[in-house]
Order: structure tokens, then sequence, then C-alpha cells
């Protein structure tokens, strides 16, 4: 058998590509058209099973709150003591590298970049004193003092 040739002219592939979206939304349409429209209890539903969700996370948010216990505790307060020592011992190194370096103590520590170390720093005419806190405990340092406690402190912070 034999194939007939059609007398139509060839479609361009334009063409094709309009006729195949024209049938598809023809298809969608008649599909569409047989459903019925949703009714209003299935409109109700939706803010019934939000009111359930946001019941659901208030209940578990409440739970965990409940069930929180005390921070952890990262630093022992024998720790914390050290540090605070260390962080003076480190000021006065850079405090006395200024003064060998310009001559004269800064007016503040924010020249030497410990202005923010929670470190209270007072000038006198020709010596210094800085004081720090923690946990109650003051630590103090008057320049001229020994820094053997000050330096030490770095070994208590090694675990």
């Amino acid at each position: 058998m034999t194939q007939t040739v059609s007398k139509k002219p060839n479609r361009s592939r334009g063409e094709l590509a309009s006729k195949l979206v024209h049938d598809i939304l023809e298809q969608e349409v008649e599909k569409r058209a047989g459903r019925p429209r949703p009714t209003r209890k299935l409109r109700r539903r939706r803010p019934f099973s939000i009111y359930v969700l946001l019941g659901v996370f208030l209940i578990l948010a409440a739970w965990s709150v409940m069930r929180s216990g005390p921070q952890p505790q990262v630093f022992t307060p024998s720790e914390l003591d050290a540090g605070v020592r260390f962080k003076i011992y480190l000021a006065v190194q850079a405090l006395q590298a200024h003064r060998n370096t310009a001559g004269t103590w800064p007016a503040s520590l924010d020249v030497i970049g410990f202005a923010s170390e929670g470190l209270a720093y007072r000038r006198l005419d020709t010596t210094f004193q800085i004081v720090a806190a923690t946990g109650g405990i003051p630590f103090t340092y008057r320049s001229g003092d020994d820094l053997a406690p000050f330096r030490d402190a770095a070994r208590e912070l090694v675990r």
C-alpha cells in the first residue's frame, strides 16, 4: 500500500506550535468546565486548619520554654578571673610599648586598642593604674607592681 500525498500545503512550525497550544488550552477549559465550584464548607476549613496549626505551635513553644534549664556554664569563675588578669597583662605590655616609642603614657586605652575590653585606665603624673572586675572581684594593677600574677593567668586559661 502506498500513502497518498495530501493536497494541503505544508504548515510552518509556528502554525503547528500555535495549534498545539490552542488544543492544550481547549482541553484544560473542558476539564475545568466539568468540575464543580468549591462550596462554602471547603472555604471554611482553611481558617480552621490555620487555627489548629497556630494552637499546636503555641503549645510546643510553651513546652520548650518550660523545659528549658539554666544556661550552660562555659567558663568557671576562676577561668573568668584569669581571663581578666591576662587582659590586664596584655594592656600593660601595650602601654609599656607605647611609652617606649612615644615617650609618654597614652591618654586613654583607645590609643593602644583596648577601649572595648572592660578595663578602667587612669593615668597619673608619671604612673598609671588599670582596674577591672569580674564577678565582683576587682583586679588592680599600678605601674611598677609585680606582673607575675597577671602573666601567670595564661597558664590557668590553657585547658
